[in-house]
């Protein structure tokens, strides 16, 4: 999405068989979303950085959203976001990045607040998985919530 926003001539440029990025796209198979974002035109792709990303990577927008949500402690967008979206698209933001959203609450919660912990079991009940999903250091929250930095994740 970066090089449709910064790059534009890239989507012109030929490698050394004379095919264009949609057409490689089109060839190897490449999802729906790919191919509409590799195809839009030139007015469509002034749209600019924060235009975009809801539309063509909207996983992981909202999942940037909600991480500034809780750093913010604005557990009330959060619900909103969760109850204004669909199942399917609330549950891939939450699987998101191996389930990384409900350790990032546990980290930026350290007070135990009714809003938190309902926050936290809605987003547990959506992707009941996170629990035993592990990090890039191959911990699960559940041995999150044995450790003395989260305290908000124990009280959960």
């Amino acid at each position: 999405m970066r090089s449709i926003c910064w790059n534009l001539e890239a989507l012109t440029t030929r490698d050394n068989k004379g095919e264009t990025p949609i057409g490689i796209a089109r060839r190897s198979g490449a999802c729906a979303e790919i191919i509409g974002l590799l195809s839009l035109t030139p007015e469509a792709r002034l749209l600019g950085y924060k235009e975009m990303p809801p539309l063509y990577a909207s996983v992981g927008h909202w999942s940037d959203q909600m991480v500034g949500w809780f750093s913010s402690r604005s557990w009330a967008d959060c619900h909103k976001f969760i109850n204004e979206n669909d199942d399917e698209l609330v549950r891939e933001v939450l699987k998101f990045n191996n389930s990384a959203l409900l350790l990032n609450i546990a980290m930026q919660s350290q007070v135990y607040t009714e809003s938190l912990v309902f926050l936290a079991l809605r987003m547990i009940h959506r992707n009941p998985l996170s629990l035993i999903a592990t990090n890039f250091q191959g911990h699960t929250m559940l041995e999150f919530a044995e450790s003395t930095q989260f305290n908000a994740c124990r009280e959960i």
